[in-house]
């Protein structure tokens, strides 16, 4: 520190201030990123909560021979095809095999196999479907792009699958999180 002039010894504080200023900054933006995304989370999980219930309720009544099977699961489709949440949200089912059974935002997929379809990433997206439905859990997070209903360009998506086994079903929703990080960026430049 003597070879260090008097007016440098004087910029030593204030460069590490700015320092622990600046990582203080970036580490609460990453801390408001994160519980963003916790609570999109805890939202995709109730409402892929309420799917499964509606489909156990039809499963139920099938059980009770109050309806055939095949109505059953026909009345649950319906029943998931027409809920939806937020600006663009809704709900999907694809099959153990990577077949979408229903997808509202895009019916001219059902019936398909989508094994092979992957996304602007290289993700295999009906693969990570499948396999987060197969396992031990039945239920998890699959991130990925998608085009938002009436765009062009895919945005990055976070979905929860859950599985309904007794149907070889695999119950998809999920949010749009380029706001999330549109958000994350903002703030690290007003910052």
């Amino acid at each position: 520190m003597k070879t260090l002039t008097f007016r440098q010894k004087l910029w030593i504080p204030l460069l590490c201030s700015l320092a622990c200023i600046c990582a203080d900054f970036v580490y609460g933006a990453l801390q408001m990123r994160e519980l963003r995304i916790a609570e999109r989370k805890k939202d995709l999980v109730n409402i892929v909560d309420i799917a499964m219930s509606g489909i156990s309720m039809y499963a139920e009544r099938a059980r009770a021979n109050q309806m055939s099977e095949t109505q059953a699961r026909k009345d649950a489709m319906e029943l998931l095809r027409h809920q939806r949440y937020g600006v663009d949200g809704y709900i999907s089912i694809v099959d153990g095999r990577g077949a979408v059974v229903m997808n509202p935002s895009k019916p001219e997929a059902e019936g398909k196999l989508m094994w092979d379809f992957q996304d602007k990433k290289g993700n295999y997206l009906y693969r990570d479907i499948v396999a987060t439905g197969k396992s031990a859990s039945g239920a998890g997070f699959v991130e990925y792009w998608w085009v938002r209903p009436g765009g062009t360009e895919p945005s990055a998506k976070l979905s929860r699958t859950a599985s309904y086994r007794p149907w070889d079903w695999n119950i998809v929703t999920g949010v749009y999180t380029d706001d999330i990080d549109a958000a994350f960026r903002t703030s690290l430049l007003q910052s």
